[in-house]
Protein backbone atom coordinates (compact mmCIF):
# COMPACT_ATOMS: atom_id res chain seq x y z
CA UNK A 1 0.00 0.00 0.00
CA UNK A 2 1.40 3.48 -0.66
CA UNK A 3 0.16 6.65 1.30
CA UNK A 4 0.82 10.28 0.69
CA UNK A 5 0.84 11.96 3.85
CA UNK A 6 0.06 15.32 4.39
CA UNK A 7 -1.22 17.82 6.97
CA UNK A 8 -4.79 17.54 6.27
CA UNK A 9 -5.25 14.24 4.95
CA UNK A 10 -3.83 10.79 4.72
CA UNK A 11 -4.86 9.31 1.10
CA UNK A 12 -4.08 5.98 0.34
CA UNK A 13 -3.58 3.67 -2.67
CA UNK A 14 -3.39 0.09 -3.64
CA UNK A 15 -0.96 -0.34 -6.23
CA UNK A 16 -2.07 -3.58 -8.15
CA UNK A 17 1.48 -3.44 -10.10
CA UNK A 18 3.20 -3.32 -6.69
CA UNK A 19 6.81 -1.96 -6.49
CA UNK A 20 10.38 -3.19 -7.35
CA UNK A 21 13.84 -2.42 -5.39
CA UNK A 22 16.58 -1.41 -7.62
CA UNK A 23 19.74 -0.37 -8.64
CA UNK A 24 19.96 3.17 -10.70
CA UNK A 25 22.28 0.93 -13.65
CA UNK A 26 19.13 -0.45 -13.97
CA UNK A 27 17.80 2.18 -16.57
CA UNK A 28 20.78 1.96 -18.48
CA UNK A 29 19.46 -1.51 -19.10
CA UNK A 30 16.02 -0.77 -20.21
CA UNK A 31 14.54 1.94 -22.14
CA UNK A 32 12.99 3.65 -19.22
CA UNK A 33 13.53 7.02 -19.93
CA UNK A 34 12.96 10.13 -16.66
CA UNK A 35 11.32 13.04 -17.14
CA UNK A 36 12.40 14.38 -14.24
CA UNK A 37 15.44 13.52 -12.22
CA UNK A 38 18.57 12.71 -12.97
CA UNK A 39 18.75 8.41 -13.78
CA UNK A 40 22.70 7.98 -12.05
CA UNK A 41 21.65 9.15 -8.89
CA UNK A 42 17.95 8.70 -8.35
CA UNK A 43 18.13 5.29 -6.70
CA UNK A 44 21.90 5.74 -5.12
CA UNK A 45 20.65 7.57 -1.23
CA UNK A 46 18.42 5.03 1.25
CA UNK A 47 14.78 5.67 1.21
CA UNK A 48 14.73 7.41 -2.27
CA UNK A 49 12.12 6.10 -5.04
CA UNK A 50 11.36 6.94 -8.81
CA UNK A 51 7.71 6.80 -10.19
CA UNK A 52 5.96 6.78 -13.58
CA UNK A 53 4.55 10.33 -14.51
CA UNK A 54 0.76 8.74 -14.36
CA UNK A 55 1.43 7.59 -10.66
CA UNK A 56 2.93 11.63 -10.32
CA UNK A 57 -0.40 12.76 -11.40
CA UNK A 58 -2.31 10.18 -9.16
CA UNK A 59 -0.16 11.29 -6.11
CA UNK A 60 0.45 14.76 -6.76
CA UNK A 61 -1.52 16.25 -9.48
CA UNK A 62 -0.09 19.05 -10.96
CA UNK A 63 2.75 19.75 -8.59
CA UNK A 64 6.62 18.73 -8.99
CA UNK A 65 6.91 15.22 -7.52
CA UNK A 66 10.33 16.06 -6.90
CA UNK A 67 11.25 15.56 -3.05
CA UNK A 68 7.93 14.96 -2.16
CA UNK A 69 7.08 12.20 0.08
CA UNK A 70 5.01 8.35 -0.24
CA UNK A 71 4.41 6.08 2.51
CA UNK A 72 5.68 1.77 1.85
CA UNK A 73 2.97 -0.43 3.56
CA UNK A 74 2.34 2.13 6.23
CA UNK A 75 6.51 1.50 7.42
CA UNK A 76 9.04 3.83 5.15
CA UNK A 77 8.81 7.07 4.10
CA UNK A 78 10.50 7.45 0.39
CA UNK A 79 11.62 10.27 -0.94
CA UNK A 80 10.88 10.75 -4.83
CA UNK A 81 13.71 11.37 -6.75
CA UNK A 82 12.53 10.54 -10.36
CA UNK A 83 9.64 10.58 -12.53
CA UNK A 84 9.51 8.05 -15.57
CA UNK A 85 8.13 8.58 -18.61
CA UNK A 86 5.16 6.08 -18.43
CA UNK A 87 6.09 2.43 -19.13
CA UNK A 88 5.47 1.11 -22.91
CA UNK A 89 2.98 -1.49 -23.74
CA UNK A 90 5.90 -4.10 -24.47
CA UNK A 91 7.51 -3.89 -21.01
CA UNK A 92 7.07 -6.88 -18.87
CA UNK A 93 8.37 -4.99 -16.39
CA UNK A 94 5.05 -3.55 -15.01
CA UNK A 95 5.74 -1.94 -11.56
CA UNK A 96 5.46 1.76 -11.48
CA UNK A 97 7.50 2.61 -8.26
CA UNK A 98 11.10 1.79 -7.99
CA UNK A 99 12.49 1.73 -4.93
CA UNK A 100 16.43 2.02 -3.85
CA UNK A 101 17.80 -0.92 -3.68
CA UNK A 102 19.53 -0.17 -0.25
CA UNK A 103 16.55 0.42 1.32
CA UNK A 104 15.30 -3.63 0.99
CA UNK A 105 17.79 -3.77 3.99
CA UNK A 106 14.92 -2.11 6.20
CA UNK A 107 12.03 -3.43 4.24
CA UNK A 108 13.18 -7.12 4.38
CA UNK A 109 16.42 -8.04 6.05
CA UNK A 110 16.68 -11.27 4.96
CA UNK A 111 15.88 -10.57 1.46
CA UNK A 112 18.77 -8.06 1.26
CA UNK A 113 21.02 -10.46 3.48
CA UNK A 114 24.18 -11.41 1.24
CA UNK A 115 24.38 -15.36 2.80
CA UNK A 116 20.21 -15.56 2.18
CA UNK A 117 21.20 -18.78 -0.65
CA UNK A 118 18.70 -20.85 1.41
CA UNK A 119 15.88 -20.54 -0.55
CA UNK A 120 14.50 -19.34 -3.71
CA UNK A 121 12.90 -16.39 -4.38
CA UNK A 122 10.60 -15.99 -7.63
CA UNK A 123 10.15 -11.93 -7.77
CA UNK A 124 14.14 -11.59 -7.67
CA UNK A 125 15.45 -10.75 -10.63
CA UNK A 126 19.09 -10.11 -11.83
CA UNK A 127 19.56 -8.75 -15.10
CA UNK A 128 23.57 -7.91 -16.92
CA UNK A 129 24.21 -6.10 -19.28
CA UNK A 130 26.98 -7.43 -21.80
CA UNK A 131 29.21 -5.18 -23.94
CA UNK A 132 28.25 -5.14 -27.86
CA UNK A 133 31.16 -7.14 -28.91
CA UNK A 134 30.10 -10.34 -26.73
CA UNK A 135 29.24 -13.50 -28.99
CA UNK A 136 26.63 -15.61 -27.19
CA UNK A 137 29.10 -18.85 -26.64
CA UNK A 138 31.53 -16.54 -24.56
CA UNK A 139 28.32 -15.11 -22.34
CA UNK A 140 27.03 -19.05 -21.82
CA UNK A 141 30.62 -20.24 -21.10
CA UNK A 142 31.21 -17.12 -18.19
CA UNK A 143 27.62 -17.25 -17.24
CA UNK A 144 28.57 -20.65 -15.47
CA UNK A 145 30.44 -18.65 -13.39
CA UNK A 146 28.33 -15.94 -12.55
CA UNK A 147 26.93 -16.53 -9.08
CA UNK A 148 30.35 -17.03 -7.82
CA UNK A 149 31.99 -14.07 -8.75
CA UNK A 150 29.33 -11.37 -8.71
CA UNK A 151 26.29 -12.48 -6.39
CA UNK A 152 27.01 -9.14 -4.36
CA UNK A 153 25.36 -6.60 -7.51
CA UNK A 154 22.16 -8.78 -7.85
Amino acid sequence: MISIPSEKEIKKFQEERGVAFAESELFDMLDFPLEKGDKKTALTEPNSAIITAQLAQKYFGDENPLDKTIRLDNRIDLKITGVLRNLPENTDRRQEIYISNPTLEVYAKWLAAEDNWGSVYSETHCFVLLKKVHKQHKSKKHSRNFPKISWRRC
